[in-house]
């Protein structure tokens, strides 16, 4: 791996410097060091982590899905197994059920699956999550066709997992109880944000997504 990095340090012809030849602009980031890392260290989840960094969602959330999905969220079973606190203590608070996984939170918990269970219902369709974070957002973004809908599907999921996560820390912080009608709706409006923001001449408001996925299953720019 070190080998691989170092060969994409090159000499530029006019100048005693160094380029990046991993990005086009020649500068090394952050975004384009982690996308070589993950590509060389797991060549199966290449397509889940192009659709990662696709500049749609903000940095803040992008980071935080890359935590979730190399399994670094400082969920209750993580901090219990560092001895951060009791396992006693590791439990879900959401169902007050199990032991509180990345995988438990986002996708087996029965108050978070009934999130996911609403969308999926928007969507017009239905079925059930992967255990594997990369695993689910490769299953949603093959759900339709398109590199716009692929990148706002993936993004759509970027919403949920980021807004459970939010909803998650705001009961344990500030002891307020999760208000889901809300953060469906609100996942809805980080949607449209973040297409709107990203996307040129992407007029659709909040409340056409929430009636009609065919805005995005059909918008071309």
């Amino acid at each position: 791996m070190i080998a691989e990095v170092q060969r994409g340090l090159i000499f530029s012809d006019g100048a005693n410097r160094k380029l990046w030849k991993f990005h086009s602009s020649g500068m090394y980031s952050a975004q384009s060091g982690c996308v070589l890392f993950d590509s060389l260290s797991a060549t199966e989840n290449n397509h889940s982590l192009v659709l990662l960094w696709n500049g749609y969602a903000p940095p803040k959330v992008d980071v935080f899905i890359w935590l979730l999905l190399h399994g670094s969220l400082s969920t209750r079973s993580f901090l219990a197994e560092r001895r951060i606190i009791n396992y006693e203590e590791s439990h879900c608070l959401f169902c007050c059920k199990e032991t509180e996984t990345i995988n438990h939170l986002f996708h087996w918990c029965p108050i978070t699956w009934s999130l996911w269970g609403r969308f999926l219902n928007w969507f017009g369709c239905s079925g059930c999550l992967h255990k594997d974070p990369y695993q689910n957002l490769q299953e949603w973004s093959g759900l339709i066709n398109g590199k716009f809908q692929r990148r706002a599907i993936t993004l759509l999921c970027k919403g949920l997992y980021w807004s459970i996560w939010i909803a998650r820390n705001r009961l344990i912080f500030e002891s307020k109880a999760p208000d889901w009608g809300m953060i469906f709706d609100l996942t809805f409006h980080c949607l449209a944000f973040w297409l709107k923001s990203s996307v040129r001449n992407f007029n659709y408001t909040v409340s056409d997504l929430f009636r009609n996925p065919e805005c995005i299953m059909n918008w071309t720019n």
